[in-house]
């Protein structure tokens, strides 16, 4: 094969295994070249959970508030790298930084 490319995946159980090869023949009197990568990850099976620290149930708000603060506490097995904020379930804000909040805008 000249110039061509194999990649090949294999799973098992919650662990997927990814092997990429790639052969290429310059000429007659070259011998074949074969690189071969692998990458293994780990498949995570549970969903994080999150939970609206702020505002607390009942909170009231003045007239003449600017902003709301909107915090959240995410919880995962293996790590969260950012929390998405949703109003009226349109995408607001997103926070990447610990501790998770961003301002709402209602006066």
């Amino acid at each position: 094969m000249s110039g061509g490319g194999a990649r090949v995946d294999l799973q098992r159980a919650d662990q997927k295994f990814l092997s990429a090869g790639k052969v290429a023949q310059v000429d007659q009197h070259t011998p074949h070249q074969i690189q071969v990568d692998r990458v293994r990850w780990t498949v995570d099976q549970q969903p994080p959970s999150v939970m609206l620290t702020a505002p607390q149930e009942g909170a009231t708000f003045a007239p003449d508030d600017l902003y709301v603060t909107l915090a959240a506490e995410p919880e995962d097995n293996l790590q969260v790298s950012h929390v998405e904020f949703y109003v009226d379930g349109a995408l607001f804000e997103a926070s990447e930084e610990w501790p998770y909040s961003v301002r709402w805008p209602v006066g």
